[in-house]
């Protein structure tokens, strides 16, 4: 699958799950579990907005960042 078709399914799963959340919120307050599935969305919208393009995944981001932020001259 190339890597802009597995962003946008990543993309149609989050919204799903978001959609699953909003309704679980207004709708149904009494089922913490559709919260639950929801939450599961913002990781995924953020991956595919910060995400490289390659298949090293979220933990380089995060490590990248981390590294470099740690190595700026103050």
């Amino acid at each position: 699958m190339e890597i802009n078709q597995r962003t946008n399914a990543i993309k149609g799963l989050a919204i799903i799950r978001m959609t699953i959340d909003h309704i679980g919120y207004y709708l149904f307050p009494s089922f913490p579990f559709l919260r639950l599935v929801g939450r599961i969305a913002f990781p995924c919208f953020l991956y595919t907005t910060v995400g490289r393009e390659s298949d090293e995944g979220f933990p380089g981001i995060v490590d990248g960042h981390a590294y470099h932020h740690a190595h700026q001259p103050r």
